[in-house]
Parts: structure tokens; sequence; C-alpha cells
């Protein structure tokens, strides 16, 4: 979700050798949203956070960045408040990194939830197996970040979306449970 490139011309340039063509190029760049020290959010995780409190859903970040990168983002965005739970890759052994079970398995009991209702999102093969593994009721592949819709949908997503800010509750209330 959030792009720690250089600002200005230098991130530009990086980010269109990337995405060739010029309209998609513009569109990325118009969703994204400058939240400082060359970092751009990708989506707007504050006011889709803020949904899904408002819908009572419980929110964790299972993540391989470390917990300094974790909280500076949290920080950044304002939305410490709204995480109810991460387990970062310098957690401990008590959470081992993804697609561990034992990790799968662990944040269902943190919040005292059936497997069958958690939603896991992923941008990664290996964050769709982590759903899988822990048998979580939907597992969503995201392409803004490094897989692709094809990578997450080969890797068993129940649902992918090219967009997680506008695409994630419509999904929810599809498949999960209705708002």
């Amino acid at each position: 979700v959030v792009s720690t490139q250089s600002t200005g011309d230098g991130y530009q340039s990086s980010l269109k050798k990337l995405i060739r063509d010029p309209e998609f190029f513009t569109t990325v760049m118009d969703s994204c949203r400058h939240v400082g020290d060359g970092k751009f959010l990708l989506a707007d995780v504050p006011t889709l956070f803020t949904t899904l409190k408002e819908h009572n859903y419980s929110i964790a970040l299972a993540t391989a960045d470390c917990d300094e990168g974790v909280d500076m983002f949290l920080d950044d965005n304002g939305i410490r408040n709204q995480v109810d739970f991460v387990m970062c890759a310098t957690s401990g052994e008590n959470f081992p990194p993804k697609p561990s079970v034992v990790s799968a398995t662990r944040l269902c009991k943190e919040f005292g939830v059936a497997h069958e209702n958690v939603v896991m999102v992923g941008d990664t093969p290996t964050d769709i197996q982590f759903g899988l593994n822990g048998q979580y009721g939907l597992v969503v592949g995201v392409t803004t970040g490094v897989g692709s819709a094809e990578d997450l949908s080969s890797a068993g997503a129940h649902v992918v979306l090219s967009d997680l800010s506008s695409q994630l509750i419509p999904a929810l209330q599809q498949h999960h449970r209705k708002f």
C-alpha cells in the first residue's frame, strides 16, 4: 500500500518505468496520496478502516515488515487506534512468519473469533496461503501491491480486487457478512 521511493520526479520516473500505459500511470498517480517522507498511500486506508470499524470489524495487521515501519505507517496515517492487533516479522517466536498455520490460528485466538469469520486481505501468494492455512472465511487478493490477479487467483484467493478502497466493502457484502 505504501511506496517508500523518493519523492518528486525520481519517484514518478521510477513508477512510469513500471507502468507503461500512460493513461493507467495517470490514474495511479491521481489515486496516490502523499503522506510525507517520500511515502505515497495507494488506497484510502484511513477511510476504509473507519468504515470497517463502523461495521464492527476488528482489524489485525500481519506483515513481514518490521515493527518500526508499521508503527510509522500507523502514526503517519492516524489509524493506530483503529488497529486492534499487529503481528510483524519482528514480533518474536510466538508468531512465525506467514504463511504459518500457527500464526493464522493464534490470530483467531487473540480475537476469540472463529476462523470462518475472518477476512484476510493480502497482495502476495504467501498472504493468500496464510488465509487458506488459517481456513479463513474469505481470502481476498488485492492487486495494489506485489501480486498480479493471476498469481493471487492461482494461489487460491476467493476474490481478487484491483482497488481495496472502493471494492472491499462490496466484496464483503457479497461474500462474507451483510452490512
